[in-house]
């Protein structure tokens, strides 16, 4: 025993010890930060993709299968000039980041509900009014790169304010809103647009600028067309289209993470917002997608 203690913990201080734990909690928690800011992006797809190509390098190695280790041996050594170029954008994102607050503002599940309760009452109304609409719920991806240029709202979300941002005769209804942590943060927002050839191609502006969002990042995106007035939800860079208003609720329940409880509490709530429902608004129509 003595023996062993001396082959390995002779010379070993405390304050050895104390300084390795500081020095793996802080790569922990570099690691950690950069599997958040790429978390929900293609980059995060193309970083396990990357993991898997480790893993069969090491089994490679380990099986001594010298082609293959050989091949390997000449991709890693240009592996890190590959990332640097096919990523610049998301590293100038991330480093852009860097001093922001590090962690978001907390939305609770009864703030949640209200949030998704809003959003169902106002694109009912939208697919009343043939008005367009295109909304973007922010998940785990940071969306705030893509407010540059666009107008700070800063506000609750209600039915009543996403009905006055898409009404056409307002300066704000041409382009997207953001809601990030419960909140409508931006709107005029321009998203980029889908380049999938196998899009409908009765698909419009709106349309694909939903779906080229949801492409690019884990977001939700709630689309009502100008045209027609149907409803369609946008996530992974797939289009749900005709929904009712009852679907898209639990819909969002559902992504956003809703429990029984919420969805119960988000029930009731749609039940005395249909009882208040005032029946004798004019309905119009407007053209164009």
């Amino acid at each position: 025993m003595n023996v062993l203690y001396s082959l390995f913990f002779e010379g070993i201080r405390a304050t050895d010890i104390l300084l390795t734990l500081v020095d793996i909690l802080i790569v922990a928690y570099i690691i950690y930060r950069l599997l958040l800011v790429l978390k929900g992006t293609r980059a995060m797809q193309v970083l396990v993709g990357l993991a898997f190509v480790l893993i069969g390098y090491g089994v490679a190695k380990f099986m001594g299968l010298l082609a293959v280790s050989w091949l390997f041996d000449h991709l890693f050594a240009s592996l890190l000039i590959v990332v640097v170029v096919i990523f610049q954008q998301d590293i100038r994102k991330a480093l852009s980041r860097i001093g922001r607050q590090p962690f978001s503002t907390m939305v609770t599940s009864a703030d949640e509900v209200k949030m998704i309760e809003e959003i169902v009452k106002a694109v009912v109304r939208f697919r009343e009014l043939h008005t367009g609409a295109l909304m973007v719920i922010e998940r785990e991806a940071d969306l705030t790169d893509l407010a540059e240029g666009s107008t700070p709202v800063g506000a609750q979300v209600t039915a009543d304010l996403l009905l006055t941002i898409f009404n056409t005769h307002t300066p704000l209804h041409d382009g997207a809103i953001i809601i990030q942590s419960g909140r409508i943060s931006h709107a005029a927002v321009l998203l980029p647009l889908s380049g999938n050839p196998r899009l409908a191609r009765e698909l419009g502006t709106r349309h694909r600028a939903a779906i080229g969002i949801s492409e690019e990042t884990d977001a939700i995106v709630v689309v009502v067309s100008e045209e027609t007035g149907k409803i369609s939800l946008c996530m992974g860079g797939r289009i749900t289209r005709d929904l009712d208003g009852e679907t898209l609720r639990k819909v969002l329940l559902n992504l956003l993470g809703g429990t029984a409880d919420s969805k119960a509490t988000g029930k009731k709530a749609e039940k005395k917002a249909q009882a208040r429902k005032d029946e004798t608004r004019p309905r119009t129509e407007t053209k164009g997608e």
